[in-house]
């Protein structure tokens, strides 16, 4: 019903991975940019809105209105990381 498509969309919301790419910001809110690969192999850009404060409803921000299709180039890198400390 109403509330699974509401929770899906929550979910879906609250699971991108942060970017890089310029946001709206807001005197009230904190914004990052986040994008989520869909289903079909796309991926879609939105402002994820958080904080507020007490009284501050950051959930309630449309943001599907607002999204948008991001290109993405991914990579895979062996990286070695070396620690090192006097004995």
């Amino acid at each position: 019903g109403v509330f699974a498509l509401y929770d899906a969309t929550e979910e879906f919301r609250c699971s991108g991975i942060e970017t890089d790419i310029p946001c709206e910001d807001s005197r009230h809110y904190e914004s990052k940019s986040v994008a989520q690969k869909c289903s079909d192999g796309s991926w879609v850009g939105w402002t994820c809105w958080f904080g507020g404060g007490k009284h501050g409803e950051p959930d309630s921000i449309d943001w599907i209105e607002y999204a948008y299709d991001v290109n993405v180039t991914e990579e895979q890198k062996m990286v070695t990381v070396r620690t090192f400390s006097a004995s």
